[in-house]
């Protein structure tokens, strides 16, 4: 099986600056999936903060309009509600997954497996982890920057 694209992260390191090699190996990805993601994106007119309130499955469909056909069979968990529920005592994967399955049954949808729901939610994890550890070392590094080279701000933001 194929790893999905991580289209709106690609996007919002490439408008933090990023090159496409430094995206392909931070996400893990193939270059070309990232430049891909780079023409399409042109193609759209569109950049992060057009995307930035969607989800990430959102912004897939809209990139990739073709690949989303076959996840339509699936109602896909949320994620960032169940990593907030996660934080509660007792509350565990199992446990959500179950009411996933039932919330799935209410909604006439169709779950996806409990295997496929961890791995997806270890995904989800990583990627946000690896968005914090990202996030800290640009704020530390604009950090240093501001104390030790007041010089070079001043003068950047003068031109």
């Amino acid at each position: 099986m194929t790893r999905k694209i991580p289209v709106k992260l690609v996007m919002q390191y490439r408008d933090q600056g990023f090159s496409r090699n430094m995206i392909a190996k931070t996400q893990k990805v193939g270059r070309s999936s990232v430049s891909e993601v780079f023409k399409r994106a042109d193609k759209l007119k569109l950049t992060y903060e057009d995307i930035e309130e969607l989800s990430d499955n959102e912004v897939y469909r809209k990139f990739f309009p073709e690949r989303h056909q076959s996840e339509v069979l699936y109602t896909l968990p949320d994620y960032e509600k169940i990593h907030k529920e996660l934080q509660g005592v007792g509350v565990t994967l199992k446990l959500l997954w179950q009411e996933y399955v039932d919330l799935c049954k209410d909604t006439n949808g169709i779950p996806v497996g409990y295997t496929k729901f961890c791995e997806d939610y270890q995904r989800h994890i990583d990627q946000y982890r690896h968005l914090i550890i990202k996030t800290t070392f640009l704020l530390n590094r604009m950090l240093v920057l501001v104390l030790l080279e007041p010089e070079y701000l001043r003068s950047a933001m003068d031109d």
